[in-house]
């Protein structure tokens, strides 16, 4: 099973590896700004819900990820920023996708992608990607830490 430390860092993995994501950061949307992340493209991403499925032994995590870039003010390279942010939001899904190969996870096979533009203090334009990742959950009462 995944814990919530080890897909963070997959999804950290990705950004740190990808040559077109320059950082990447997790938690809350508004502390986006707060980050001082002001150049290139940025990943961000944090975890909106889980649940757990004790009869189908499945433990599910829902993150939001945002990869976007800045737009300049007179919009001028709007389309190729919403362009590049899309592939690279392709490649994320497909290196999930991927990963569950040989890691301890799925991912659902319908991942929502919304774009946006103009968001935040700084006219970030780019994709919202809504991924859900689930871990066997065996319900093991044995591997409970209890005295």
């Amino acid at each position: 099973m995944q814990t919530l430390n080890q897909l963070i860092q997959k999804l950290n993995d990705f950004a740190t590896n990808h040559q077109q994501v320059h950082s990447f950061g997790f938690g809350d949307l508004w502390e986006i700004e707060a980050s001082g992340a002001k150049n290139g493209t940025v990943m961000w991403a944090n975890v909106v819900n889980g649940s757990v499925d004790v009869i189908g032994k499945q433990a599910t995590m829902d993150f939001r990820v945002c990869i976007m870039d800045l737009v300049k003010k007179d919009e001028s390279n709007e389309n190729e920023v919403l362009s590049d942010c899309y592939l690279i939001a392709l490649d994320l899904v497909a290196y999930l996708n991927y990963q569950t190969n040989w890691d301890n996870y799925t991912m659902s096979s319908n991942v929502p992608m919304t774009p946006f533009t103009e968001r935040f203090d700084n006219d970030w334009s780019g994709w919202i990607i809504d991924v859900t990742l689930q871990n066997r959950f065996t319900s093991d009462y044995c591997q409970i830490p209890l005295n």
